[in-house]
């Protein structure tokens, strides 16, 4: 990001070193931005409430190197939660305290690892084993190995904070984090797979609490179905699309408002597509220009060189009518497939919301009316494309400038505009 962007008439205008200031006015998809920085406000506030629920703290050694390696770590079993830690905080912070390692504004943890390959001063060998007597649990991985944490914490009898079981991959695997509020206990998950996610997952310490879905894309909250375990916890079930995230909130309030919505993600559903021709208007440097597509295709295998070229908002217009369904406690959404851009979805003059993340819908029910309804969709690429063509144009003729080359000959075009489909969902 730069406060320094002085050109009202040129775009992107101050670069540094190949690099764009993405956060600026000359952005072309700034001004269809507001969804991104909603969703990061809410977690934002979300994530700071209350105090971290951690179990585990890896104490890395006395003699560390400047990055953690995460391959030098011990093999995490799914569901637990972990911070590290050097010799600074060892000997300074953490003490027992009941059976649990305090650490600086009374947060603890359950267990103490010691990192497989981790060097200790005779000073921090002391520290672990006065910690030990004291009653805290100790898994010494370079003893134990990178693979017994499992069994020690069975041994325990400390189950996983957030019960559940992903590929556990680098690239495929669910992220979690847990935070107590002493009224509330919030978890966020991130589905950080290109799969669909859907299970059961049970939550530890959820006796007696009722759980929520909260949506940080749309701020909206949802019932969710739940099960009782043998032990009184609760069984969530929660659907999440590939790289969906969002938060489970449990709470025992019983004067708070019940939500009015059920999150329905993954469960069946009935799907209408719109396959009208679309009225397209190109909002370009020199003017607008309109255009039909009897199917959506990618900006980028248009023949027209403007329109290929096009770098910043288009507007998709259609009419549809209402579909029919029984059901009076149904949704219906907008979904679109294939969208290479942040977006803004209008139903009937009505602002639907903004989709630029999974799972790629709005809910349009309470924009509806009997009949025919307009549907109106604002589309934002980035900048990368008109840079592009410019390089083929001579200097007065281009649109962009740039203090330094984002672009050079021979790159490729990226996909543009809605490139697949637009439907209507009824779950």
């Amino acid at each position: 990001a730069s406060a320094y962007q002085p050109w009202l008439d040129k775009a992107p205008g101050n670069t540094a070193n190949g690099r764009e200031y993405c956060l600026n006015r000359n952005n072309t998809q700034w001004p269809l931005s507001r969804g991104f920085w909603d969703y990061q406000s809410r977690c934002a506030y979300m994530m700071r409430q209350g105090q971290p629920v951690v179990d585990l703290c890896i104490y890395l050694g006395s003699e560390v190197s400047n990055k953690l390696l995460s391959y030098r770590l011990p093999q995490i079993p799914e569901g637990y939660d972990w911070d590290v830690c050097t010799d600074d905080a060892l000997l300074r912070i953490l003490t027992a305290q009941q059976g649990k390692l305090k650490a600086a504004n009374d947060m603890t943890y359950r267990v103490l690892v010691v990192e497989r390959l981790a060097r200790l001063t005779a000073k921090a060998e002391a520290k672990v084993e006065a910690l030990k007597q004291q009653g805290v649990p100790i898994y010494d991985a370079r003893k134990e190995g990178d693979y017994g944490l499992k069994a020690f914490l069975e041994q325990l009898s400390l189950s996983p904070d957030a019960a559940f079981t992903s590929a556990n991959q680098p690239d495929t695997r669910i992220f979690f984090a847990h935070r107590s509020t002493g009224r509330a206990e919030i978890y966020f998950f991130d589905n950080h797979s290109h799969d669909i996610f859907s299970q059961d997952i049970v939550l530890r310490d959820s006796k007696g609490m009722t759980a929520e879905y909260w949506n940080p894309d749309n701020g909206q909250r949802y019932t969710l179905n739940t099960a009782l375990t043998p032990e009184g916890n609760l069984s969530v079930s929660l659907t999440l699309d590939a790289h969906e995230a969002g938060f489970i909130l449990l709470h025992k309030d019983k004067a708070l408002i019940q939500p009015s919505l059920k999150r329905t993600y993954g469960q069946a559903e009935e799907i209408i597509a719109l396959e009208k021709p679309w009225k397209v208007d190109f909002l370009l440097p020199s003017g607008k220009r309109t255009t039909h597509m009897s199917e959506l295709t990618d900006w980028t295998l248009l023949q027209d060189e403007e329109l290929k070229h096009h770098s910043g908002t288009a507007i998709y217009h259609q009419n549809f009518e209402k579909p029919i369904f029984a059901d009076t406690t149904q949704r219906v959404m907008i979904r679109i497939d294939g969208l290479e851009a942040t977006s803004r979805v209008w139903v009937n003059n009505h602002d639907a919301g903004y989709l630029w993340c999974a799972p790629w819908e709005v809910d349009i029910t309470p924009y509806l009316k009997e009949g025919e309804n307009s549907l109106r969709i604002e589309v934002a690429n980035q900048l990368t494309n008109r840079m592009i063509g410019d390089l083929y144009l001579p200097e007065e003729k281009r649109t962009t400038f740039a203090t330094t080359p984002l672009v050079k000959p021979g790159d490729k075009l990226l996909p543009a505009g809605i490139t697949k489909s637009v439907k209507i969902v009824i779950r």
